[in-house]
């Protein structure tokens, strides 16, 4: 082969190569997933409500907003206002939460655990959170 044409067809494939090598998948193994969905229902709107891990203050959520938290495996209890629910956190698995407010109550929030199929259909109608 002509020393040129090889040269041509080097460079040619070349440019076809990635500039950097894609991005490794994350690792399952690193630990679970937990979704809090707060609903967009019209009550307190507007107030950023906050939500609680392990007692601990995570993210305050506005009615139609969600935030993910990536954890370690473990028990944890997810909470807001006076509410709480413990969940054990397991490799590469998802544990779902919505708040809403509280049936029969003008001032009170409640939080209950999802199961898949309603948290993907409720994180797909909510926008992420702060």
């Amino acid at each position: 082969m002509n020393p040129l044409r090889a040269a041509a067809l080097l460079l040619a494939l070349a440019a076809c190569a990635p500039l950097h090598p894609p991005a490794p998948p994350p690792d399952p193994g690193a630990g679970g997933r937990l979704v809090v969905v707060r609903s967009d229902a019209l009550f307190d709107w507007g107030l950023r409500l906050p939500v609680r891990i392990n007692g601990e203050p995570a993210a305050r959520l506005r009615a139609g907003e969600h935030r993910e938290f990536r954890l370690p495996p473990g028990v944890y209890t997810v909470g807001v206002a006076e509410r709480e629910i413990a969940v054990a956190v397991e490799t590469g698995k998802t544990a779902w939460f919505l708040i809403r407010p509280e049936e029969g109550s003008l001032s009170g929030f409640d939080i209950e655990r999802l199961d898949p199929a309603a948290g993907r259909e409720w994180t797909g109608r909510t926008r992420p959170g702060p």
